[in-house]
């Protein structure tokens, strides 16, 4: 067996250490001395460091924001949400907010993240740019084999390629009628020689 320890530090401007420094410990099983062995540990290390990682990034942006948070707005308790990434998932705590007229709204809505549920923008990128090579079904299985974990069922995979197809043709068509609507636009001539 072995043992990795990573710790996160992260720095102002100035190189200064601004967060409260934690270490984390991960044992990785190794059985026997083979390289197959070895690959498997230092995969699975990556499936569950990496996300840790991510959360304590984010965990430390949403602190500075509460910090620097506009006085009209109160914090409100926190929510666990799920976040799903490239690298695995991790539980995070939300930060929930209200305003002086008692509108809720939570750190993600400040900041515009994760609009449409908690997958990151990589996982939904990487699972489109697939779905004109693989089955829906086998994009599934490349996210588990990926992450590590299961990620996306295959019907939340192909609600992610239409949605993001609707989004395409939307803006086409509203750059078309935008176009189509310009009246200083001349039609180009045709030659029909």
């Amino acid at each position: 067996m072995a043992t990795v320890e990573i710790i996160v530090r992260v720095h102002d401007d100035l190189g200064n250490i601004i967060n409260d420094i934690e270490k984390r410990t991960y044992q990785l099983e190794l059985p026997d001395s083979s390289f197959d062995s070895i690959e498997k540990a230092t995969t699975e290390f990556k499936n569950q460091a990496l996300p840790d990682i991510q959360a304590d990034l984010l965990g430390k942006c949403q602190s500075d924001f509460i910090q620097k948070k506009d006085d009209n707005l109160r914090c409100n308790g926190t929510t666990p949400v799920t976040i799903k990434t490239l690298h695995g998932r991790f539980r995070f705590k939300l930060q929930r907010f209200t305003d002086v007229h008692y509108n809720r709204t939570t750190y993600f809505d400040l900041t515009h993240q994760f609009m449409d549920g908690y997958v990151s923008n990589r996982l939904k990128e990487f699972s489109a740019f697939y779905s004109n090579r693989l089955s829906y079904e086998e994009i599934e299985d490349l996210l588990e084999r990926t992450a590590g974990r299961k990620q996306l069922s295959d019907q939340t995979v192909r609600s992610i390629v239409v949605d993001k197809a609707i989004e395409v043709s939307n803006r086409s068509k509203s750059r078309a009628l935008e176009i189509l609507g310009n009246d200083s636009l001349n039609f180009p001539v045709v030659n029909l020689r």
